[in-house]
This record gives C-alpha cells, structure tokens and sequence, in this order.
C-alpha cells in the first residue's frame, strides 16, 4: 500500500523515508527509523499516522508498544541527531549504540481501537472488520452487503444492510409538514465499501440515540437512485436488540441451598415480567443437574430488570440465556 495514501504522510515525508531505506537498506527497527529519517521531514504526527496504518508491524512489537514508546524513541534519535550536527558524533566513533526499543510485553490495542485506527490512517479497515466478530449474530439477519446494493435497487421490497456507522450529520428541515424537526444522513460502512442512510423524522426520532460513530448496526429500509445508491432507513437495531432477538429461552440455575421462600419471590419475579420467552429452571446438586420445565403461564420478556431481580434471589450468574441460532443459517452475503 503506498505510503502516499496513508493520510498525514506528505510528498516530502515520503521521499525522506526513500531516501533513508536506499542508503541504509533495511531498517532494523523504530529508533534505527527515526535516527535515520531526516527528522525535518517526520513530526510526531507522521510517526503516529504510520503505526495507525500497520507501517510499523514488521518490527515485532504490537502497534500499542510502538505508540506507547513513541516518544522516549524519537527524543532519543533527535538528540542524536542534534549531537551529530554539533560535532560530537566523532566522539563515539566505533562505539556501539544502544537503540531504546518498545516494551514487548505490551498487548496489542483491542481489536474495535485497532481497527478504528486503521480506518483513520487509511480510509477502510485493512486487517479485519467491526462486523466479523459478530458474524453469526448477523447471519441470517443481513439480506445484502454494500456492493449487492446497486443490483438490488431495480427490485422492490426491503433490504437489511449491517455495518458501522459514520460521518452523522443531522439536519433541520426548512419545509413541508415536519418543518423545524430533523432529519439524519449518515454513512454504513461495511468490508465492501458504504452507502448512504437517511433517517425522517419520525424515524429518527425514534433511533437518534443509536447513531454514534462507531456503532455497529444493522438497518433495514428500501432503496432508492439519485446520483448513487441511498438507503431510507425504516428500522435501525443494535446488535444488543439482535442478541435478545436470538434468545430462546432462560435457564435459571438453582443451586442446592435455595429455601422455599426464595422460590416463591422467584415466583412472583416471573409473574412479574410476563411475556413469550420460556423458561427452565435447572436445579444443581453437586455434579447432578434436573431440568424443570415450568408452566406455560411463567413464560417471561427478557430485560436486565428481570436479570437483575432472579439473580438478587439465585446469586449472581444464575440466568442463562439459551441462544437459537439456526443450523442453517447462511453466511452473510457476499
């Protein structure tokens, strides 16, 4: 990928670094890097941009121990630098020169932060995607990816695009019957490129607080061409509301020394929070398990408040959500 595309790195900062790598050849690491570079070429700023793009990656040290490291390194090769122009470089002829180096027990970022930066240096995630981790809570959820778009806009009916969110911008309207209220465009990104989400008034109303930069979601709407390919976003889900989507039941763990009267308070919980999704109450006896299935009228609405209250009563860990993801759920598209 040409360093001229990494954004931050210009024209001159480039042909000082080619211009180090033909004289020295390979660079042994951060600080031979930055002692070698025309330090009036690369600022801080360039140093941060390369370790976001993955520049760096073949030094051995994790992208966060090059950037924590970062400033004790390129201090370092400025006072050499600043030594060798005042002459005093001929005093170490010969020595040998111990480079500082990162801190290799350093873990890598988190994947979500790597990959946020690998967006801001470059423009698009190049070592993986927000959406692969989630891949099969969205399978069989997601109908087209971004590039599918612009054959699916010749067929009517709904689309679901999942992808993370960018660029919000949330604008007045000035006519027509909704006049002062809002309207939102942002952009849905996925490994395949993005398309262009609006959201009315009344539907962003009823999902503005779920677009934040960064948020995975997915996005079902219709399609319509203007000069590309837009989305007019109907229903916008966080992939929390996904997860309770694929819950298919609750087991509530019951260990050996839960008296009657825990039962019964567990009992008015459930009437409490009535809804569709079963329950089952598993009882535990050391390495014994019995599974009860209780009446139909205990059938419960997942929510944290219901979580919260059964394990106020069973100890902390005793809801267990059962997950129902289909054997033949497809991969996502594309």
């Amino acid at each position: 990928f040409g360093l001229g595309a990494v954004k931050g790195i210009g024209e001159g900062a480039v042909e000082a670094v080619l211009e180090a790598r033909n004289r020295v050849g390979h660079f042994r690491g951060l600080a031979h890097f930055a002692a070698e570079v025309d330090p009036k070429a690369l600022n801080h700023k360039v140093f941060e941009c390369l370790i976001k793009a993955g520049a760096f990656d073949g030094f051995g040290y994790t992208r966060a121990a090059l950037w924590k490291g970062l400033d004790g390194i390129v201090g370092w090769a400025q006072r050499r630098c600043d030594e060798q122009e005042a002459g005093q470089g001929s005093l170490f002829a010969g020595a040998t020169v111990i480079e500082p180096q990162p801190d290799a027990t350093l873990p890598e970022w988190g994947e979500a932060e790597k990959l946020r930066n690998e967006k801001e240096a470059l423009g698009f995630y190049l070592t993986g995607s927000p959406l692969s981790q989630h891949e099969a809570l969205l399978a069989g959820k997601v109908t087209h990816t971004t590039a599918d778009l612009k054959e699916a806009v010749e067929h009517e009916g709904q689309v679901a695009v999942a992808g993370v969110v960018a660029r919000v911008k949330r604008i007045k309207i000035k006519s027509g019957a909704n006049a002062g209220r809002l309207r939102a465009v942002f952009s849905l990104e996925d490994e395949h490129g993005s398309v262009s989400v609006s959201l009315f008034a009344d539907t962003l109303q009823k999902h503005d607080h779920l677009l934040q930069e960064d948020a995975v979601l997915l996005v079902r709407g219709t399609l319509r061409m203007r000069t590309e390919v837009e989305l007019n976003a109907q229903e916008v889900v966080p992939l929390a509301a996904l997860e309770l989507e694929q819950v298919a039941e609750l087991d509530l763990q019951i260990g050996p020394r839960v008296e009657q009267a825990a039962l019964l308070r567990l009992r008015d919980v459930l009437a409490d929070h009535a809804g569709e999704l079963p329950v089952r109450l598993t009882l535990c006896r050391g390495d014994e398990r019995v599974c009860i299935a209780p009446a139909g009228r205990f059938k419960v609405r997942y929510a944290p408040a219901l979580v919260a209250a059964v394990e106020a009563i069973l100890g902390p860990g005793a809801v267990v959500p059962v997950m129902s993801v289909p054997d033949d759920a497809p991969a996502l598209v594309g």
